[in-house]
């Protein structure tokens, strides 16, 4: 086969001073996703995971935050996936979903059994497509009650900037529900020393620009100005970020209600 070059691959070691990639790496990851989806609308194991994976991640979700499942209004998932099928469409409450994702939307496939094919149709049914990167969403600002992001942060060319307009979109008091896979140290290790170059020419590769380790995970989401309002963490949580393996975090945040006050110069906070 023929080599792929993944020029800069980021570990995210320090929030500080990595950001984002060339947009010809992304590129490659776009062209990786492609292969994956094209893949994954035929095949009925991996539909049910990915339904199954969504449906789970907002039921703890709400059950941890019950106040997600109460704001009515404008919600928005990033990286919806071409399929169309997000983790807010299981959202009990009223208002327009819509879809953001950098692929265009693939119709829905019509030989898996019937239960499946009919939720599938309910989810287009609910939402609008919307072909754009998280990066530059074309939404107003502070229009939006909900936005998730479920399994996309490491695929996208720039994550700082995707959560800038998430944080943008939102509007004050919104929430934010984010799942990202996060890993050890000790698996940022083996990738680069080891999977990086041996495995180079696999989806798992390519389609993931980044690797994140979880306590700098939530250091970027907190940077952006939210407030983690709750987060499914590993047991042992510091232990396996050192040695453990692969964990998907999934956690809500939130955005202020409003601006912190200015103090007057030469004054100081109660």
């Amino acid at each position: 086969m023929a080599d792929i070059s993944l020029g800069t691959q980021k570990p995210w070691f320090s929030v500080g001073k990595v950001d984002s990639v060339e947009r010809a790496r992304w590129r490659l990851a776009q062209s990786g996703e492609t292969r994956y989806w094209n893949g994954a609308q035929s095949a009925l194991g991996e539909q049910s995971r990915i339904l199954a994976e969504k449906i789970a991640a907002l039921v703890l979700a709400e059950q941890a935050v019950p106040d997600l499942g109460r704001r009515d209004g404008l919600k928005v998932e990033v990286g919806i996936g071409p399929l169309g099928v997000g983790v807010l469409h299981f959202l009990n409450t009223t208002g327009p979903l819509v879809g953001l994702d950098p692929l265009p939307a693939i119709r829905f496939p019509d030989h898996l059994p019937r239960p499946m094919t009919a939720l599938i149709q309910a989810c287009w049914e609910k939402y609008a497509h919307l072909q754009a990167r998280g990066e530059e969403i074309p939404i107003l600002s502070g229009s939006a009650a909900v936005v998730a992001s479920y399994n996309v942060l490491d695929h996208v060319q720039d994550p700082p900037a995707v959560l800038r307009e998430i944080y943008r979109i939102l509007e004050p008091g919104g929430y934010f529900l984010l799942s990202c896979d996060t890993v050890s140290l000790a698996s940022l290790l083996k990738f680069h020393v080891y999977s990086r170059r041996r495995d180079k020419e696999t989806l798992a590769v390519i389609c993931h620009p980044f690797r994140f380790w979880t306590p700098r995970l939530e250091e970027l989401v907190r940077r952006t100005g939210f407030s983690i309002l709750w987060a499914q963490q590993p047991p042992w949580k510091w232990l396996a970020a050192t040695v453990g393996h692969a964990f998907r975090i999934l956690l809500v945040a939130q955005k202020p209600a409003s601006k912190p006050a200015e103090v007057p110069r030469g004054h100081h906070a109660a």
